[in-house]
């Protein structure tokens, strides 16, 4: 890599490095504290390529929190004091975050797909089931940056 980089330097090139080993930033959205904690623990235990930036617990903190730390993964409860997770999901100015239901209410998987979601996990959430939502994750965050490392070595055309 050190020879790659000297290289292109010399030549003027610039020096791409992707990682794919990098952390997968994301917040916790839950009204109910016990929830939130568990999850959180959950992740620390589990999942180390997880960097948790924050917690919110209803979806006014939430959309503010969404678009002021631009997470890649936001796990979002569905049943809020003041709104509903797809409530959160339509005020967001931010729309770039994978998201992963995190609820125990199973009537509205149907929606959640509907919205884009990478996954929807029943409470109490099973840790195996946590792990292979986090790899879709992965898997969806590598075809991105394999993607936007290829639109990288397009030719760009000057007139």
């Amino acid at each position: 890599m050190e020879h790659l980089l000297k290289s292109n330097y010399q030549q003027n090139k610039p020096t791409i490095f992707v990682s794919m080993n990098t952390k997968i930033t994301s917040l916790i959205i839950d009204d109910e504290q016990n929830n939130a904690e568990l999850l959180f623990e959950m992740i620390s235990r589990y999942c180390s390529e997880l960097d948790i930036l924050g917690i919110s617990s209803n979806v006014k903190n939430g959309i503010d929190l969404i678009n002021k730390k631009k997470p890649d993964l936001v796990f979002l409860d569905i049943m809020m004091p003041d709104g509903t997770g797809f409530d959160l999901l339509d005020k967001l100015s931010f729309r770039e975050s994978s998201i992963i239901f995190t609820t125990a209410h199973e009537e509205h998987a149907i929606s959640a797909i509907k919205s884009s979601a990478i996954d929807y996990l029943l409470k109490p959430i099973n840790r195996n089931e946590l792990i292979s939502a986090l790899n879709k994750v992965k898997s969806v965050k590598e075809i991105n940056i394999k993607q936007s490392h290829d639109s990288l070595k397009k030719p760009i055309a000057f007139p």
